[in-house]
């Protein structure tokens, strides 16, 4: 990796006691810090494709809270005209055995 060209480079540099070419050092630390710089942006897309999941997991997750709100909400008006005309057929059987 270029990583370890340049701990190599100067790791001889450093045994052989020796100054390390400027032109061969500043070339291996820039491509260095291009792919770092490469590395950096893959993580932050990598980051932001997994936030947008995320994202579109919650979205979908409140979506179907609100459609079994709603889903309730027509049970509970149904269950509540049931419950009225229920009692308004005790109050019709109460009059028929009045009379």
């Amino acid at each position: 990796s270029l990583e370890k060209e340049v701990e190599e480079l100067m790791y001889c540099a450093i045994k052989e006691n020796t100054a390390i070419p400027d032109d061969a050092f500043r070339e291996k630390e820039a491509r260095l810090a291009h792919v770092s710089l490469e590395e950096e942006t893959l993580d932050e897309e990598y980051e932001g494709e997994r936030n947008k999941k995320r994202f579109a997991e919650l979205k979908r997750r409140v979506e179907n809270l609100t459609n079994d709100v709603d889903i309730y909400d027509k049970q509970n008006e149904h269950w509540q005209e049931k419950a009225i005309e229920l009692t308004m057929r005790f109050y019709e059987l109460e009059e028929e055995m009045e009379k």
